[in-house]
């Protein structure tokens, strides 16, 4: 075994036994957004749904949108041990309540008034909490004297809820079987998650696979997490079929003609990874499509080109204005209390704070510059440059990427039509969605690319796309008459997809039993509501970094911190020293930032997983050799950016630079040439 493996798995220990006791309370305020997203009793309408649809001000948005009016009340919160005279509770309850009805209301595109914000309305719905018996309940009260209710499992969760994640991501680097290390991951939380809910738990061993797998298949047949691993299906498939009738050979043959050397090569591959602003997995599953054979050709190893891939596509789509992730996460910040302004002001804002993205993305040039690389990745871009193979003898990749078929003719149109319709088919989804086709677009407005940006973030899109994409394959090669052996390949391409499809939706499973089992709101109790000023985008940072890391996913962290920061800014805003709107700006990129880093980090990341798929690499080895380059970046953004300029009052852009030339120093110091020198 590796001593990566053992340091990786003795830090995880040693994170997971510090993390403090959760308090009852702290980690039931957490659960308030899903308990009001919960049915009410006898009905299949939520309390969320019930709450926004009292008054509607129509007309006050595009037509797409309405604004929705709330006044609200008291807000009581009766948790065993906290007696209801204490006010501390309330008001964390009441701003929990606030968060979960602006993102319900985000939801369903459209914008939320709340009357009474800060202290009680007369007259208004009146909303009663309280956490017995391990169920945390939900009383609503409506003048003019209508009541609802509803309720949730609220087992007592600590941080045993964060065991399958960590235990996954720990074999997974041990094993280096990506799979069923995911499988004990997932057998671990489903008894930890029947353990805590014996209701739910069936009543012999038999039963469990049986009873998870339709916990699986409720959640799969309610949302649209199903989506993605289509698409990623249909991306692999037309890879199959254009390796058959000749494109993917074209392609490759006069790419290379001009990626002539190992620099040049990944240099196009960062170029397309800035260029591309699409999610994961289709932007990485894509990209290898068409780069891979490349840069095997050019002698760059599948770890480097699984780095480019996944660092540089994840720093764009954190920066791009347009990027599905940018439109979600500013349009979920600005409807959050502590965030006044809107989409663009914040994006703007907050761009100069964004030290992890800016960093991760002139890392790319930085190393290709150089021709250095230090750690694992040095070994294995000196493998690959002396010509013992892109990957290391005994790698286990997860798939298997199809090489140019000898025998069929070049004709590099092939390729390059069906990833033409694909990335139109994704621009066309979201011009039509944002308004732009109706006129309602203002090319002027920051908020109305942002809004873009979330219209092409569904998973509709996406989908829609990879499957033009196969069909414009299938029919081109029909067409040219290279039909021959296409529906072969086809077959060979769904079955060598089969194993990518299992990992990204094992991962997307373990991701769900720890959600059921409250890991996230156990992560984001432990910070608290006593924090210094000074220290919170630090400890934010942080935090959001452990979510991510621990779910596999940037989006999770952004929906359970997001509300969290823009609290703790508001609160703490007045006795900071750069005032309330600079802290606003710095804790909103703070969580931005680690979430971003975490789930580049994590090994159960779609878009890592996504990465290791499009470069045919072993997923052990990528994580392996990206995580020190992900680390140095992590750590000195943590200590020299926001810990630095909360301490001392270190300006954005000076921040950024003394970041930057920490960074530099750094992996100056560490590295070494990749090319040996002959003797």
């Amino acid at each position: 075994m590796r001593p990566f493996a053992w340091l990786a798995v003795l830090a995880l220990a040693v994170l997971w036994l510090a993390l403090p006791a959760s308090d009852s309370a702290e980690v039931a305020v957490q659960r308030i957004g899903v308990l009001l997203r919960s049915p009410i009793e006898g009905e299949k309408r939520s309390l969320a749904d019930e709450l926004l649809e009292p008054k509607t001000a129509e007309g006050a948005l595009p037509s797409d949108r309405r604004l929705e009016q709330l006044a609200l009340g008291g807000v009581r919160f009766a948790v065993p041990g906290v007696g209801i005279e204490d006010l501390t509770i309330h008001g964390r309850a009441r701003r929990a309540v606030i968060a979960a009805l602006r993102q319900a209301a985000l939801e369903g595109g459209n914008a939320l008034e709340i009357q009474g914000e800060l202290s009680p309305v007369v007259g208004g719905t009146n909303i009663l909490l309280s956490l017995r018996d391990g169920q945390l309940y939900a009383r609503v009260h409506r003048p003019p004297g209508a009541e609802i209710a509803a309720s949730i499992p609220a087992p007592p969760s600590d941080r045993r809820a964060l065991l399958p994640a960590l235990a996954a991501i720990a074999l997974m680097l041990v094993w280096r079987r990506p799979l069923l290390a995911l499988f004990v991951g997932l057998s671990l939380g489903t008894f930890l998650l029947f353990a805590a809910d014996p209701a739910t738990a069936p009543q012999a061993w038999d039963g469990f696979p049986r009873r998870l797998a339709q916990i699986l298949s409720d959640e799969l047949s309610a949302t649209a997490d199903w989506k993605p691993m289509a698409t990623m299906l249909a991306l692999l498939a037309t890879w199959a079929i254009t390796a058959r009738n000749g494109g993917l050979g074209g392609w490759s043959a006069w790419l290379s003609q001009r990626a002539t050397d190992a620099r040049r090569a990944q240099f196009v591959t960062w170029i397309c990874a800035v260029s591309a602003c699409f999610e994961a997995p289709g932007k990485n599953v894509a990209l290898g499509w068409m780069l891979r054979t490349t840069a095997v050709r050019a002698r760059v190893s599948a770890e480097k080109f699984a780095w480019l891939l996944d660092a540089t596509g994840s720093a764009i789509l954190g920066l791009c204005v347009v990027s599905p992730w940018s439109g979600y996460a500013f349009d979920l910040a600005a409807t959050q209390s502590g965030f006044s302004q809107d989409p663009g002001q914040l994006w703007l804002e907050t761009l100069p704070w964004r030290s992890f993205c800016w960093l991760t993305l002139a890392f790319g040039p930085l190393v290709l510059w150089s021709g250095r690389d230090f750690g694992s990745m040095l070994a294995a871009e000196r493998r690959a440059r002396e010509g013992l193979g892109a990957s290391a003898r005994g790698a286990r990749m997860v798939f298997k990427a199809p090489e140019p078929d000898p025998r069929s003719a070049l004709q590099a149109w092939r390729v390059l039509a069906p990833f033409a319709v694909f990335s139109l088919a994704l621009a066309a989804q979201g011009l039509r969605d944002s308004g732009a086709l109706s006129g309602e677009f203002k090319f002027a407005s920051r908020a109305s690319w942002l809004s873009l940006a979330q219209a092409a973030a569904r998973p509709d899109a996406s989908m829609i796309a990879a499957l033009a994409a196969l069909l414009v394959a299938l029919v081109l090669s029909s067409v040219a008459g290279a039909e021959r052996g296409v529906p072969a390949a086809l077959l060979r391409g769904l079955r060598a997809a089969l194993r990518p499809c299992l990992l990204i939706f094992g991962a997307w499973a373990l991701g769900f039993i720890s959600s059921r089992l409250g890991a996230g709101e156990v992560l984001a109790a432990a910070l608290g509501e006593r924090v210094a000023p000074q220290t919170l985008p630090a400890l934010l940072f942080a935090l959001s970094a452990a979510i991510s890391f621990c779910f596999g996913s940037a989006w999770v962290a952004l929906a359970l911190i997001v509300p969290l920061a823009g609290g703790l800014a508001a609160a703490s805003g007045s006795v900071f020293a750069a005032g309330p709107a600079a802290l606003a700006a710095m804790s909103l990129a703070a969580v931005l930032e680690g979430s971003l880093a975490g789930a580049l980090l994590s090994p159960l990341s779609t878009s890592s997983l996504s990465a290791s798929i499009g470069a045919g690499a072993d997923h052990a080895d990528h994580l392996r050799t990206q995580s020190p380059y992900a680390l140095l970046t992590l750590v000195s953004v943590l200590l020299f950016g926001f810990l630095g300029a909360g301490l001392y009052g270190l300006g954005p852009w000076a921040a950024l630079a003394l970041v930057a030339l920490a960074h530099a120093a750094v992996f100056t110091w560490l590295s070494r040439r990749s090319e040996r020198r002959p003797a």
